[in-house]
């Protein structure tokens, strides 16, 4: 990159800053956390309303690894197995197994299965909850990279 295309970045970069403080940057608190939750659920409706590529497609990439990298530097080590996870998640958004089958279209029975670690998550579990709770699928099955 030369030094003008810097310059220029530069310029365009304090806008960006102006239009959405913070919203690049490590989420390092809770506030944070809930603004760029806000932010991604207000992406995910224009990308998916778009009728084509959406220039913003690829902050809503950044900002969803900015949440789910402060979602695992919150989650204690002992729940950070695919059922701990889950339940740390349910109860992080106050949501009981019923709730949670309502919203995901996952069997109530399925789901407590799953927390109870009597069943394994399989792929659907994963990508369902994954886009759910707006974490990745290793949230659920971590033998994926």
């Amino acid at each position: 990159m030369t030094a003008t295309n810097l310059d220029q970045l530069a310029s365009v970069w304090s806008q960006v800053e102006a239009l959405a403080p913070g919203l690049l940057h490590p989420i390092e608190t809770e506030e944070q956390y809930q603004q760029a939750l806000e932010t991604v659920d207000e992406l995910m409706t224009r990308v998916n309303e778009s009728e084509g590529d959406d220039p913003l497609e690829s902050l809503l990439s950044i900002l969803i690894e900015r949440v789910a990298a402060y979602e695992e530097s919150i989650l204690p080590p002992r729940e950070k197995n695919p059922a701990g996870v889950l339940a740390y998640l349910m109860e992080d958004r106050g949501l009981t197994q019923s709730a949670l089958a309502v919203e995901t279209g996952i069997d109530q029975s399925t789901i407590s299965k799953l927390l109870a670690e009597e069943r394994r998550f399989n792929a659907d579990h994963a990508r369902i909850l994954g886009a759910y709770f707006k974490v990745g699928v290793q949230a659920f099955i971590p033998e994926i990279d």
